[in-house]
C-alpha cells in the first residue's frame, strides 16, 4: 500500500500544505492548511493509499493564527487508515 503525506507547515505567506516535495497555499492559520489537504487526502484513501496528515508543532509563544499563545510542546499528527476491500 502507498503512502500519501501531507505536512502543514510555516511559510512566507503563513502556513502552506507540502506534498510529494511542493508546498501550496498561503493559508492564514494551520488549521485552514489542515482543512485545505483534507479534500486530497480523502481522495488517497479512496485509492487504496495509507494517508498520513502531519501538523508541525509551534514555537514557543506562538499560536496557529497569531492571536494567542499556545501549548507550543504539542505536535498533532493524524493518520488514516484504510483497506479498501
Amino acid at each position: 500500500m502507498a503512502r500519501a503525506l501531507y505536512d502543514i507547515v510555516r511559510n512566507a505567506d503563513g502556513w502552506g500544505v507540502r506534498h510529494d516535495g511542493e508546498t501550496t497555499g498561503e493559508y492564514v492559520s494551520k488549521e485552514a492548511a489542515f482543512e485545505a489537504a483534507l479534500p486530497a487526502a480523502s481522495v488517497a484513501i479512496k485509492h487504496g493509499h495509507e494517508v498520513v496528515v502531519r501538523v508541525t508543532e509551534q514555537h514557543l509563544g506562538e499560536s496557529a493564527d497569531g492571536l494567542e499563545p499556545e501549548h507550543p510542546e504539542l505536535t498533532r499528527i493524524w493518520n488514516i487508515k484504510r483497506t479498501l476491500p
